[in-house]
């Protein structure tokens, strides 16, 4: 079927004219194509001739809500009869604007007009969502488990194995996986409960279950970071190599592997690892911590330096900031710089939990006033120890 030709056609064809069945098959037409602009005057006809029936309603509001009419949606089901589907509609357009009490009036009054499971179903699926937003967790915690009591498919285990989990709830998470989620192999799962076990610090089934969750899903990026975490030297090493191919962008499985790489003086791997970071990933606060972390176990101050006076963002960033210094301070070389530094920038850097220690090392090779008067502002305020970490 030639589409331009059908929409050529369709101009000259009095939609009120046409049969209800017609008029949904040109309706699917268009659908299927994408086509939601050219749909919505058939969509308001079908709706205009039917104002009684929810799927004649719901299409027309399927179709605003497609082209971003929210507003127009909203006065559509507020005009029509307030049957179980329309309320769940209008609950679902007050859910998105996190409108939660209208919302849940809206899917409360739904759910006592139907005895269709599915629905009611649906309904509830609605609810704990609310139910979490606004602080209930109880009243979450119990419906989701009596969702998945009712249906107990993967997609309701995970729902409820969730809220156990927001909740804070990890013994209580693993027994219920234990009795009820065996079964289901998937790595997100998986990975909750490897995170479960974590929390009340059962290591060994912690790390078994991080294996279990990349032998089903070998792509699993956040699985490889924890594992490396929890493992040693060459072990480490590989899974967090690992990570950083998967572009992971958790900071502290880049740091941990430049630590390894050091240890073993693997400058060459250090190096690579700054390339390819700042290549794949481009320059961002992210990458530039990485990349100084990087400069600072090769001892190359000089392109630490370089870094700081090319990118205007590394003064603007504490954490940057604080962390080009702190590299610098190692170095007598740079040590009037940074001295000038770490007393025009005492604003920005006041709260970067590096920065005493900067101070110190600065104080150490030039017995500076100026610093020392910085230092003692700390000690009178945080106690002898600055505010390490």
């Amino acid at each position: 079927m030639d589409l331009q030709k059908f929409l050529e056609e369709l101009k000259n064809i009095d939609l009120y004219g046409l049969d209800r069945e017609q008029q949904e098959e040109f309706r699917t037409v268009l659908l299927d194509n994408g086509l939601f602009e050219e749909c919505l005057e058939l969509s308001r006809v079908i709706y205009e001739q039917n104002r009684e029936e929810d799927t004649a309603i719901e299409g027309y509001v399927h179709n605003l809500l497609y082209l971003d009419r929210k507003d127009d949606a909203l006065v559509v089901l507020y005009n029509s009869p307030k049957t179980p589907a329309i309320l769940y509609q209008e609950g679902l357009i007050y859910l998105e604007d996190e409108l939660y009490e209208i919302a849940e009036d809206k899917f409360l009054s739904a759910r006592a007009g139907t005895d269709f499971n599915e629905a009611i179903r649906a309904i509830d699926k609605e609810l704990v969502g609310i139910y979490l937003a606004t602080g209930r967790e109880d009243k979450a915690k119990s419906l989701s488990e009596r969702i998945f009591h009712e249906e107990p498919t993967l997609e309701n285990f995970q729902t409820a194995f969730d809220n156990l989990f927001a909740l804070g709830l990890f013994e209580e998470a693993i027994n219920f996986y234990n009795e009820h989620g065996r079964g289901y192999e998937d790595a997100s799962i998986l990975f909750s409960l490897a995170f479960a076990y974590n929390q009340i610090q059962n290591l060994e089934n912690s790390k078994m279950n991080l294996l279990k969750t990349i032998a089903l899903d070998p792509d699993f990026t956040e699985a490889y970071l924890h594992l490396g975490h929890m493992s040693k030297g060459d072990e480490a090493k590989g899974y967090l190599e690992k990570y950083v191919e998967l572009q992971g962008m958790s900071i502290s499985g880049y740091l941990h592997l430049i630590t390894l790489y050091k240890e073993d003086q693997q400058y060459d791997s250090i190096r690579t690892l700054m390339q390819e970071v700042l290549t794949t990933q481009g320059i961002s606060e992210e990458t530039l911590f990485i990349t100084i972390h990087a400069l600072k176990s090769l001892f190359e101050y000089d392109k630490i330096y370089g870094l700081y006076n090319d990118n205007a963002e590394i003064k603007e960033d504490p954490i940057l900031l604080g962390a080009a210094l702190n590299a610098l301070s190692e170095e007598e070389d740079y040590i009037d710089f940074v001295e000038e530094e770490v007393v025009t920038y005492f604003q920005v850097l006041h709260d970067d939990p590096t920065y005493v220690e900067t101070l110190r090392n600065v104080y150490d090779l030039t017995g500076s006033e100026r610093v020392l008067d910085i230092i003692n502002h700390f000690e009178r305020h945080h106690g002898p120890h600055g505010h390490h970490h």
